[in-house]
């Protein structure tokens, strides 16, 4: 009788543990829309992309994975770009603070489709990315402070502004990985140029981007991947020189509300009503924020713990008894 008891109550935890994760489940928002991924084999991308999958559907995106010989990699990444996302392993020989052939629009290793015309600035006659970029190592002497300054100004920008990609993590100071947007017009959602309902200074395009990058949890990732053996990063260059890495710059932590917020303000065809509340919307993880929704679930997880404890004890003084 007592081992049935003692059956009974463990069981009893188990079920109480798993209907607080179906009640997180019943979270989930409808799909709204979905998104093609692509990667190569062998790659750690293949993971990464895997647990996105599932931070997206917290969004309302469903991500499709396609995973590609390394051949077939490369075409995609030089000729067809028929993907949304984009595993990227950015490793040059050559330190180039800028990383020109990726961020210009004419670089030969432009997979993330940046075009001036997303930020024409009629003063500068062209991008002003492109203007960064193409006049940012002659404006001032190499290595100088103005220079750095001005590129730590540029990384800013691109991140803030543009949002290319985000990126993920560094083992060494001369490589990096990312996952690349594809912004050109004719990715329906990610490279949508019209603007926003509620925002009509940003772009849908970038407020899917933002949201993205902001449901992507990369130290899970970390953990789950690498056993927190990588280091993320924020930068979208190299680490080559710490001089050159902005301290400053935006960061895209997991950030669910944020995230919803984007979706959100992105209009009512790509997002979902959220009362967001007050927050920081120019970089929301500078102020101390917790994901509601995994906070509650751990609150509930504890509590019956803790309860379940306290009927162990009192079982166990029975037998005693």
């Amino acid at each position: 009788m007592k081992k049935i008891q003692v059956i009974l109550l463990i069981s009893l935890v188990a079920l109480s543990l798993f209907s607080q994760q179906k009640l997180v489940s019943s979270h989930l928002p409808d799909p709204y829309f979905s998104l093609t991924a692509k990667t190569f084999e062998g790659s750690f991308g293949v993971d990464y992309l895997n647990l996105i999958k599932n931070h997206l559907r917290r969004i309302g995106i469903i991500l499709n994975i396609f995973v590609l010989d390394y051949s077939s990699y490369l075409a995609e990444f030089h000729i067809y770009r028929y993907f949304d996302l984009f595993y990227v392993e950015i490793n040059e020989t050559e330190f180039d603070p800028y990383l020109t052939s990726y961020y210009t629009e004419n670089g030969s290793n432009n997979v993330f489709g940046y075009a001036t015309k997303m930020d024409w600035n009629d003063e500068l006659q062209t991008g002003r990315n492109e203007w960064y970029i193409q006049n940012g190592s002659q404006l001032y002497p190499p290595n100088s402070t103005a220079s750095i300054n001005l590129n730590w100004e540029w990384q800013q920008y691109l991140m803030d502004k543009i949002l290319p990609g985000v990126p993920l993590f560094t083992k060494n100071n001369d490589s990096f990985s990312m996952l690349a947007f594809n912004m050109r017009e004719v990715r329906s959602f990610i490279g949508n140029r019209d603007p926003c309902p509620l925002r009509p200074e940003m772009s849908i395009g970038l407020a899917i981007r933002k949201a993205i990058a902001y449901v992507i949890n990369r130290e899970e990732i970390n953990e789950i991947v690498h056993g927190n053996s990588s280091t993320i990063i924020n930068t979208p260059i190299y680490f080559q020189d710490d001089n050159w890495c902005n301290p400053d710059i935006i960061e895209y932590c997991y950030y669910l509300d944020a995230a919803r917020y984007f979706m959100t303000i992105a209009g009512p065809s790509v997002g979902f009503p959220h009362d967001i509340g007050d927050m920081n919307t120019d970089d929301p993880c500078d102020t101390d924020n917790t994901d509601s929704i995994g906070g509650f679930t751990v609150i509930i997880a504890l509590s019956v713990i803790v309860f379940s404890s306290i009927q162990i004890r009192k079982f166990v003084k029975k037998i005693r008894k």
